[in-house]
């Protein structure tokens, strides 16, 4: 296969260029920020083989989260240390969601009309960034729940409930028709089972793939590393199956509480382990053999979260913290909306706005 390969998977997509230039500047690069980066068609083994020798080529090093990169840059170079910024990099940069400060002032309406006095109206390509703005977060909160397997797997029960009746597609996409006749909710049905059973042939090849990955020792970087690519591959082909199903306001708002309510109990579990960890060293014999009972059933109960949901705590709670930052991040955009907008009359969008004056 060898080195031409290797430069023509760089020079076929712009993606892996970017990489390696950010590879390159930073020194390392993170799983999720490669999986998130790299197109979907780079999944096939040879290909994931060429671009692990091209990190390898440049110098970069893949680690599993920012923490692990920065104790490595810390212990490669302790004589200068390497600032590390704390960052997340998605596709399009990240968007500063830092609100800014006011001067104190009990005049709730000189605060409104200051605020408002350092907003500038929006133009036509403000409403654009601004609307990519919304998109990419909301993007992002869908990337993030399409890929966890928790939610793959209430997605393989949706197609079960759709099945036996239980459920109706209407409570599940959404309809652009505004009159639905039988037979168009019959075939967005047909159409619907027909991608979850896509779905489900790719959830049992990642099954087998998640598999090998856990036989595989992490001192093995290679193999560790080409073995979690492959399985990144197939779930971004499966979140993209999902996207495709468009779901409606209030399904996407369960499927996103299901992360929720998880996380939320993972960290009721790790609280009460670490109090009955506490428990157990300082109690006497009798309290302390009723600790040692809870303190294993909650263990078990958290082993258990961990093998349903198929992937440890801290990943769960690395999504959930991606899915607030896409949520924040749409929602903070939609703010600069409203606020950009004139309370009255009319203005013409080609032309550039100054921000107006702020009130002495």
């Amino acid at each position: 296969m060898g080195e031409s390969v290797t430069v023509a998977l760089e020079e076929k997509y712009d993606q892996v260029r970017q990489l390696i230039t950010m590879g390159k500047e930073r020194g390392y690069l993170l799983y999720d920020e490669v999986n998130d980066i790299l197109p979907p068609e780079v999944h096939s083994s040879e290909e994931i083989d060429d671009l692990l020798s091209t990190f390898e080529r440049y110098g970069i090093d893949v680690y599993e989260d920012l923490s692990s990169a920065k104790a490595a840059l810390a212990a490669s170079d302790s004589a200068e240390p390497i600032e590390v910024k704390d960052e997340v990099v998605s596709e399009d940069g990240d968007l500063d969601l830092t609100p800014g400060t006011l001067e104190k002032t009990n005049d709730p309406v000189r605060m409104y009309l200051r605020e408002m006095g350092t907003v500038p109206l929006l133009t036509r390509e403000g409403e654009v960034a601004i609307a990519k703005r919304i998109e990419r977060g909301q993007l992002l909160v869908l990337k993030t729940i399409t890929r966890a397997p928790l939610i793959l797997k209430e997605l393989l029960q949706v197609g079960e409930d759709l099945k036996n009746g239980s459920r109706s597609i209407k409570e599940i996409v959404q309809f652009d028709d505004e009159e639905l006749t039988e037979e168009k909710v019959e075939a967005k049905t047909r159409d619907t089972l027909k991608q979850i059973d896509k779905v489900a042939k790719l959830y049992l090849v990642a099954m087998r793939q998640a598999a090998k990955l856990q036989r595989i020792p992490r001192s093995k970087k290679r193999p560790y590393l080409h073995a979690r690519y492959s399985l990144s591959r197939i779930r971004v082909e499966m979140s993209q199956l999902v996207r495709e199903l468009d779901f409606n306001p209030l399904e996407k708002k369960r499927l996103i509480d299901k992360i929720h309510q998880t996380v939320e109990r993972v960290h009721f579990l790790e609280r009460e382990i670490a109090k009955l960890e506490r428990r157990v060293e300082a109690s006497k014999a009798d309290v302390q053999a009723e600790a040692r009972k809870d303190l294993k059933a909650r263990r078990t109960e958290l082993d258990e979260i961990e093998i349903a949901t198929e992937v440890s705590p801290t990943e769960l709670k690395r999504a959930i913290q991606v899915i607030l930052r896409g949520e924040a991040e749409a929602e903070q955009a939609k703010k600069r909306t409203d606020r950009s907008q004139p309370s009255v009359g009319r203005f013409d969008r080609e032309e550039i706005y100054q921000p107006r004056l702020a009130v002495p």
